[in-house]
């Protein structure tokens, strides 16, 4: 076994909230990483004195939702962690969100729970006293202290009204939260049509339609999709890559941004009139798929992954058919519109993304041990393996003993589940200064399109919505933001989905669409996520 040391994880991150769109740079000098990891790794022996960690076999009750590429029964990182901690881990398994939040309604807890990500209810149990406070564990923790003495805007996002009840997922990693989604287009069947990579919005249009035209010729489909994308409220797979195109930035559905220390709502912004419309005659001349306004996640995935491709376009986390390795998809940067703004790419807010990843019940049968799991959990190497699985396959110790990724690893529902790691699912703090990525060198891959494709495109620094620690507003203001915000998010996402569907006209209903807005309370709305901004960063 490798010894397992404590090591302070390097990687600097700084969320920054005072931005200004109008004076914003776009970053022009974001570079790859060193191929050298600034922390090692540990050595092979194991101090007697840390494992196991309880002097009987004990066994934890677990909640944690399903988990399709990594399942929690057959995981071998999971095994791993229990034969060399002596703490078993039984899985109560959630397959849906209502599930989550008929238990802490029923306050029928389990020991822990991994990786469950629904705030207002576990807010609730902490305020009812169903969750221990972790303060006065601390000296139990040395890798979670540490980490989060490193990282205090991480510490600040992770507490509630000052207190840490609750262990968070943080994964610091450029390529992962540098960018939200890469723009894929299908390069295969630009070079079968003898297309250039579309460089204008008109270049783009052109490209669509000569995919739609060309339906059953060559690798193209019948059923082709020029341009696959669905219509939602989250990140992924959304209008939103457009509409950053034309210089207007907008990361979700929430059309919230901070612009200078200030919160805005780009929803009534005129400039996303432009974008929208260029959507809308997407969507008139079938280079969009109607099915975008119905489609689920499931069908998303479906397309996005589809073995041969059925879309020439689209936007998604991962390049599943890489050209450059023999098939067919390749990064597109945004392309110029009339708009004469330069355009931008999405980037992740960045940070701990559950920062109630890791949570201990009042009747946990020892909270002690499972205090000690989780910074066990925390050390760099065995969060390596619950970030990315049990060593070997997606990742290996290279020549020079550094934990080093590998490029051809897919995680596949069937074949690599066990081998996975829980991922964004489980817990781990992991800084990408720990290992190595040498997909960093390879074309077309998303680790080198965000610093080859993309880089020129980001916001310095982000307009991305920032990760909020909870309890920064009191309960009451909290319950008429969360009335506020489906009353009017719901509008906004209906009047747009007319508007790009053909349904509305923008130009002529603008002025009455921002009208209802007033009427449902936008100036009340703004300045209660404006206090929320206020609150969480006053002591900072």
């Amino acid at each position: 076994m490798k010894k397992l040391l404590v090591i302070l994880l390097t990687l600097s991150i700084f969320i920054s909230f005072i931005t200004g769109c109008s004076q914003s740079d776009v970053s022009s000098s974001t570079q790859p990483p060193s191929s050298t990891p600034s922390s090692t790794p540990s050595s092979n022996d194991e101090p007697d004195n840390l494992l196991p960690l309880v002097n009987e076999p004990l066994t934890l009750e677990a909640a944690v939702m399903f988990n399709k590429f990594a399942p929690w029964e057959d995981n071998l990182a999971l095994h791993k962690l229990q034969e060399e901690t002596g703490i078993t881990i039984e899985y109560r398994i959630y397959s849906e969100s209502e599930q989550v939040s008929l238990m802490y309604a029923s306050r029928e807890y389990p020991d822990i729970s991994l990786g469950l990500s629904s705030t207002e209810a576990q807010i609730e149990a902490i305020e009812a006293g169903d969750v221990v406070c972790l303060d006065d564990y601390m000296e139990l923790t040395p890798n979670i202290k540490a980490f989060l003495e490193k990282y205090p805007d991480v510490k600040t996002q992770v507490l509630f009204n000052g207190s840490l009840y609750a262990y968070p997922y943080v994964f610091l990693d450029e390529v992962s939260y540098g960018i939200r989604d890469i723009w894929l287009i299908n390069r295969m069947w630009l070079d079968e049509l003898s297309l250039q990579m579309p460089e204008t919005s008109e270049d783009f249009l052109n490209v669509l339609r000569a995919f739609r035209d060309n339906a059953g010729v060559g690798t193209i489909p019948q059923d082709v999709i020029p341009y696959y994308l669905r219509y939602d409220r989250g990140p992924i797979g959304g209008i939103y890559d457009v509409i950053c195109a034309f210089g207007t930035y907008v990361y979700d559905g929430t059309y919230g941004i901070v612009d200078n220390g200030k919160f805005v709502f780009q929803a009534t912004n005129p400039d996303i009139k432009e974008p929208l419309m260029f959507l809308a005659q997407m969507y008139e001349e079938k280079l969009i798929p109607v099915s975008m306004f119905t489609d689920d996640s499931a069908t998303y995935y479906s397309v996005v992954n589809s073995s041969p491709p059925i879309a020439g376009c689209v936007a998604g986390y991962h390049n599943g058919n890489n050209y450059t390795l023999g098939d067919w998809f390749y990064p597109m940067a945004p392309f110029q519109t009339s708009s004469g703004k330069k355009p931008y790419t999405r980037t992740q807010a960045r940070g701990s993304h559950n920062p109630f990843a890791y949570m201990i019940y009042k009747d946990c049968i020892d909270i002690e041990a499972a205090v000690k799991l989780a910074d066990y959990m925390a050390i760099p190497e065995v969060s390596m393996e619950m970030q990315w699985g049990i060593e070997g396959y997606a990742w290996k110790y290279n020549d020079e003993g550094l934990p080093e990724l590998n490029p051809d690893w897919v995680r596949d529902i069937e074949a690599s589940g066990p081998y996975n790691g829980p991922d964004n699912l489980g817990f781990a703090l992991l800084s990408s200064d720990f290992y190595v990525n040498p997909s960093i060198e390879l074309e077309g891959h998303r680790a080198w399109a965000v610093y080859n494709t993309y880089a020129d495109y980001l916001p310095n620094p982000t307009f991305t919505y920032p990760r909020l620690p909870s309890g920064t507003l009191d309960e009451m203001d909290q319950a008429r933001l969360s009335d506020l915000n489906e009353d009017i998010l719901m509008h906004v996402q209906t009047t747009i989905g007319n508007w790009i569907s053909g349904k509305g006209n923008i130009n002529e209903e603008w002025d009455s669409y921002v009208e209802k807005l007033d009427e449902l309370g936008l100036e009340e709305y703004l300045e209660l996520q404006q206090k929320k901004l206020d609150n969480a960063f006053a002591n900072n």
